[in-house]
């Protein structure tokens, strides 16, 4: 019986103390904290979608986004004639896109442009943002001849211009630099940009090869290159994505739009292949998959 009430009094006098319980009910608010915070980041929505669609020789990425944001990036094709109108608008209806915020037009090659006036047609954009003055006046020059497009505004970008959807979303232009040479080829001139979603991030480099990754390497902006995905530069190419400029960039998923079959072994290369194995790039690519479909919560990628 003493024995008992000895015990009560242990109990009684350890949870009595204030300061103990106090600090015990902290501990656990911590935990709980953490706790919620990791299930949070881990299993929250996946409300931003990257969608790479099998275009076969040519490029086209569609950034899904909350509030109908949406983003295109080119669309063309160099061996699939109604590349718009066949696969790209198709599938991105099928996705549940059905307007347009902006079209990114990386560079003034047909195999990224000879889609966009299908897309453009029917999606209706608000923007159409550039970096070479022929894509408005030549690639482009039907939008100047019909009052039709007169609402469709074009926003020219260098390196270090932004483009802010939302305060968690947010497109950071990497290259063309502002004192890029003129004698450029068009694929060193490609758009570079940097998407952040919350704690994800993503890159899309066009058709950027060494020459222009040597010098976005040498940039005030070489810091902005890390990032969790990667659409691989000019179709996995061996003339781009160069093993610096992969460790500077160290993602986790690179994505390769490529025919299914390419009998010359140009897209994707098997020196290219082998160089984002030796980084340990798990690699995505549209001849071999069909349309590629990476989402983030804001701190995963997953596919």
């Amino acid at each position: 019986m003493s024995s008992k009430r000895s015990k009560n009094r242990k109990i009684k006098g350890a949870f009595g103390n204030k300061n103990y319980a106090a600090a015990i009910i902290a501990v656990l608010l911590v935990l709980l904290y953490y706790v919620g915070t990791y299930f949070y980041n881990t299993a929250g929505e996946y409300d931003v979608e990257v969608l790479a669609f099998p275009v076969s020789r040519g490029d086209s990425i569609a950034v899904k986004l909350k509030n109908n944001h949406n983003i295109l990036i080119d669309c063309g094709s160099s061996d699939l004639n109604s590349v718009g109108e066949e696969i790209v608008a198709p599938q991105m209806m099928l996705h549940g896109i059905h307007s347009l915020y902006a079209i990114i037009v990386t560079h003034d090659d047909s195999d990224h442009t000879n889609g966009l006036k299908t897309i453009i047609d029917t999606f209706k954009p608000q923007y159409i943002i550039i970096a070479d003055e022929n894509i408005e006046n030549k690639t482009l020059s039907f939008m100047n001849r019909s009052p039709k497009y007169k609402d469709i505004k074009f926003r020219y970008v260098r390196a270090g211009d932004k483009l802010k959807i939302d305060d968690e979303t947010l497109f950071t232009f990497l290259y063309p630099l502002r004192n890029a040479q003129k004698s450029l080829s068009k694929n060193n001139s490609s758009i570079v940009v940097r998407l952040d979603y919350k704690k994800s991030s993503a890159l899309f480099t066009g058709d950027l090869e060494f020459v222009g990754e040597n010098l976005l390497l040498k940039s005030r902006y070489k810091g902005l290159l890390d990032v969790d995905l990667l659409k691989v530069a000019h179709h996995g190419s061996r003339g781009s994505s160069s093993e610096k400029f992969l460790k500077a960039v160290s993602p986790d998923i690179g994505i390769i739009s490529c025919p299914k079959n390419d009998r010359n072994g140009y897209h994707p290369h098997e020196e290219l292949l082998k160089r984002l194995a030796a980084e340990r790039i798990s690699v995505l690519r549209t001849g071999e998959i069909g349309v590629v479909k990476v989402k983030s919560n804001g701190y995963n990628w997953v596919y």
